[in-house]
C-alpha cells in the first residue's frame, strides 16, 4: 500500500551515503506552512503526504495488524505522496508522480497536508 516518512528517510540516507553524497534526508513531520515556504526559499523541494484529491483522509475496509506491536491499523485509501516544488499567489506547485507538474489551491493543499499529519521529508 504505502509507507510514511521513516522508511523513506532511511532508504534515502542509505542511498545517499552509498553514493558519497553530503546530502541527507530529514523527517520534518509537523512542519508548518511557513516552514514549507522556508525550505522552498532555500531551494529544497519537500516530499509531502496529502490525499489524492485534496479531500479529507478516508479509510477503507482493510485492517493491518502491525507485527511489532500487534496493534490494528486501518490504512488510508486516498493517500498520495507528492513533491512540493513551488508556492505563491494562492497556489502551490506539486510534482505529482501520477500527473506530472501541477498546481493546487494552497488552502486545499494545507487542509489535506494537515489531515495527513503534516508528514514531510526534505533532502539537503
Amino acid at each position: 500500500f504505502y509507507c510514511f516518512v521513516p522508511p523513506l528517510a532511511r532508504g534515502a540516507n542509505r542511498y545517499l551515503q552509498e553514493q558519497g553524497s553530503p546530502l541527507r534526508a530529514y523527517d520534518i513531520t509537523g512542519v508548518t506552512a511557513d516552514g514549507l515556504v522556508q525550505y522552498l526559499r532555500g531551494g529544497d523541494p519537500v516530499v509531502v503526504w496529502i490525499t489524492r484529491d485534496l479531500t479529507a483522509p478516508r479509510t477503507g475496509q482493510f485492517i493491518w495488524t502491525l507485527s511489532d506491536t500487534g496493534a490494528e491499523y486501518v490504512p488510508y485509501v486516498n493517500l498520495h505522496c507528492v513533491v512540493l516544488i513551488g508556492w505563491g499567489r494562492g497556489v502551490c506547485v506539486l510534482m505529482d508522480p501520477l500527473e506530472g507538474i501541477r498546481t493546487a489551491d494552497q488552502q486545499a493543499f494545507l487542509e489535506s497536508f494537515s489531515g495527513m499529519g503534516r508528514r514531510a521529508l526534505v533532502v539537503h
